[in-house]
Formats: structure tokens, C-alpha cells, sequence
């Protein structure tokens, strides 16, 4: 066989080993990170390293054990490329964590997408490289990274090296980290374009006691539109920003996107949209005026009964289970 080594490997139960993936093969388990564990052997080592090796793909397991060295974690890429890690849960509560939930070391082209990375002692998802070599044209999709908070400065995400070509971070839950949401040390990335069909749909809240949720260390500009920042006032997402005001390249956040809820208890007639005061049906929060291209719409959990025609560029989440965050594909 030549070209790309595909094989599915179903298993679940829980393992204790550090693996080294030395094939480009994809290892998935049965029935998912609930069912599929893998803990660390040493302390000192990833639960998978995949270091050298392209068109691997990581799929549905608990990784944890990764705990007492920075260069560590859940799930590490070394010169790694074209490789798909999703659906993972590396650390998910202060006992079950690694140093890093998932990290890039000069790894290129790869999907990080659907993973719960939380609760690791330093850095939710990082991507890392020398200045000259950085990670590049990677894509950051729909991850939950939170509570990360263990060590004197850790972060949801950090960006730190990648000069190439543009890595790109969309539509991401980064919340409760205990120094920013997103670092950007250096590199080149995207949180969202100024375009209703590219937002970056990212919720960063929360982060550094609230006082800080995105630092940009750079010189350079960064596009982060149409994000969700916990308020609707520019001036204060603003404030929350580290970039041109405090001397570094700015942050382009406007315009950002604003959230409205949808609950089981809520009011279509009398309610206006806050967490609240939500709103009774998802279609009546489409149909609100107040609701324009580019918004998000939270829907409390629950069951609703209803056909909803979706007649605006909008996002929809459910609510969050057991420190997952879960979005509802479009109806």
C-alpha cells in the first residue's frame, strides 16, 4: 500500500502507558473519552507524542499523567504534520490533568478541533516553535479550554512562534484560565475576519479574575472579529485588551458579537434576551429585531418543540454539560 497508513483501532477501558505514535495511522477508541482512558506512565512524559510523523489522527480519549514538566502533554506534536486531533478530553478536573492539554512544537497544517482541555497546571492548547519556525496553518476549531490555572502563569491558549502562514482560531469556548484567555506571544493567527461567513465565534470570558482575556505581546496587528467577550460595551472589551494602548500591535475586536438567551421559563413577549430574562423559543429570538447578522444565541438546556427557520447569519450553542461546551450544528 502506498500513500497515507489508515487504521482504525476500536478500543476502550482505561491504559496506562506513554505512546509514542510512530505511523501515520489514525487511533480512535470505541465509544469515546467517557469510555477510554490513557494515563501517563511517567509523570515526565506525554500521554501521546507524536514527534516526526504526518497524517496522524487522535480521536475520543482521556488523556491524562502528564504533570510535572513544562515540555509535556495530553497530546504533543513535534514536526508533525497534516495530523487530526479531536474529540479528546486531556484534563478535565484537578486531579485528571496534564502540564499542557495539547501542544504544537513546529507542527503545520494540522485540525485541533472538539477537544476539552481543562484544568491543566500551565497552558490549555499552545502552539510553539523557535521564532524562524514556528507552528503554522493550523486550524483551532470549537475546543473548550478552561480552568487552567495551576501554574504562576498559565493561559487557555498561547501562541508563541509561527512566521509563516496564519494559523487560525475559531469558534473556541476559552473561559476561567488563571492568567489570559489567549497569549499571543509570537506568530501569525486569526481570530475571526471582518466577514459574517468567517467570525471567529470564539466566547473568551472570565480569564485573569476578568482583567485581562487577550494579551498581544507582538508588534504586530491581530484580526479577532466577531467574538463573544461577556459584554456588549466596546469600551469595555476594550479594557480587557492588552494590545496598542499598552504599546503592542492592536486588536481589532469590532465588531464583536453579542449573545441572547433562549429558556424553557423564558418570555418571547416579555422577555428581552438576557441571560435573565431570556427568551421562550429559539425562533422567536431569530425573529427579534434586536437579533442581527453575526450574534449568538444561547439555548438553556431543556426540550423545545418547534421548526425553526433560521433567517439570519447567526450562531447557536446549547449550554454547557459537565464542563463541556457543546454547539448545535445549524438546523
Amino acid at each position: 500500500m502506498t500513500g497515507v497508513q489508515t487504521c482504525a483501532l476500536p478500543i476502550y477501558g482505561t491504559y496506562h502507558e506513554s505512546i509514542n505514535v510512530t505511523k501515520g495511522i489514525t487511533i480512535q477508541s470505541e465509544n469515546g473519552y467517557l469510555s477510554t482512558t490513557v494515563i501517563s506512565t511517567g509523570t515526565n512524559q506525554s500521554v501521546f507524542l507524536i514527534n516526526g510523523v504526518n497524517n496522524v489522527t487522535i480521536k475520543g480519549f482521556t488523556a491524562y499523567g502528564a504533570t510535572s514538566s513544562w515540555n509535556n502533554a495530553g497530546v504533543k506534536l513535534v514536526n508533525a504534520n497534516n495530523c487530526t486531533i479531536t474529540n479528546n478530553r486531556c484534563g478535565y478536573d484537578a486531579s485528571r490533568q496534564n502540564w499542557k492539554g495539547i501542544q504544537l512544537w513546529e507542527a503545520d497544517n494540522n485540525t485541533i478541533s472538539n477537544n476539552i482541555c481543562n484544568f491543566n497546571s500551565e497552558i490549555g492548547i499552545q502552539l510553539y516553535g523557535n521564532n524562524s519556525t514556528g507552528s503554522d496553518n493550523n486550524l483551532i476549531l470549537n475546543n473548550q479550554v478552561s480552568y487552567n490555572n495551576g501554574a504562576s502563569s498559565s493561559f487557555g491558549i498561547q501562541i508563541d512562534g509561527g512566521n509563516t502562514t496564519v494559523n487560525n482560531i475559531r469558534g473556541n469556548v476559552v473561559e476561567n484560565n488563571g492568567s489570559y484567555g489567549v497569549y499571543i506571544k509570537n506568530g501569525l493567527l486569526n481570530l475571526g475576519n471582518n466577514d459574517v461567513n468567517d467570525k471567529g465565534n470564539n466566547t473568551i470570558i472570565n480569564n485573569n479574575s476578568g482583567a485581562v482575556q487577550l494579551y498581544n505581546a507582538m508588534s504586530s496587528a491581530v484580526n479577532c472579529y466577531y467574538n463573544y467577550w461577556g459584554n456588549i460595551d466596546s469600551t469595555t472589551i476594550d479594557s480587557h485588551i492588552y494590545d496598542n494602548e499598552e504599546g503592542k500591535g492592536e486588536v481589532y475586536f469590532s465588531p464583536w458579537s453579542k449573545t441572547h438567551y433562549v429558556a424553557t421559563t423564558g418570555d418571547d413577549t416579555n422577555g428581552n434576551g438576557t441571560s435573565t430574562n431570556p427568551w421562550l423559543t429559539i425562533q422567536g429570538a431569530i425573529n427579534n429585531s434586536s437579533v442581527v447578522n453575526g450574534d449568538t444565541i444561547i439555548v438553556k438546556d431543556g426540550t423545545y418543540h418547534e421548526n425553526v427557520d433560521v433567517t439570519k447569519e447567526i450562531d447557536r450553542k446549547s449550554t454547557r454539560l459537565n464542563s463541556s461546551h457543546i454547539p448545535l450544528s445549524r438546523m
